[in-house]
């Protein structure tokens, strides 16, 4: 099986399996150099302080400003590369 790197995780804050919060958690410690966008249709500013503090690059709420998005997803990608996550992929869990 071929792992990859990361770059770049795209999240809500309610999800099926699990919480973007919590699965944040598990980004920042397994691969901190993935960046995470939050895009949510639910307005709330605790929950947005939250992800923000926690490790979070960016947090949008629906609807999207696209030009707002494509620059954050923009920067985002600017600010990680491939080498940047090349660890020792044997050590991280595949995500889906």
């Amino acid at each position: 099986m071929v792992k990859h790197s990361v770059r770049l995780a795209i999240l809500d804050i309610w999800m099926d399996s699990m919480t973007g919060m919590e699965l944040l958690a598990h980004l920042c410690a397994r691969s901190p150099s993935t960046r995470v966008i939050f895009v949510t249709g639910h307005e709330d500013h605790a929950a947005e302080t939250t992800v923000m503090q926690a490790g979070a690059f960016a947090f949008f709420l629906k609807p999207l400003d696209n030009a707002r998005f494509l620059g954050a997803v923009q920067r985002a990608l600017d600010q990680t590369s491939p080498e940047e996550n090349s660890g020792s992929y044997a050590e991280r869990p595949t995500l889906h």
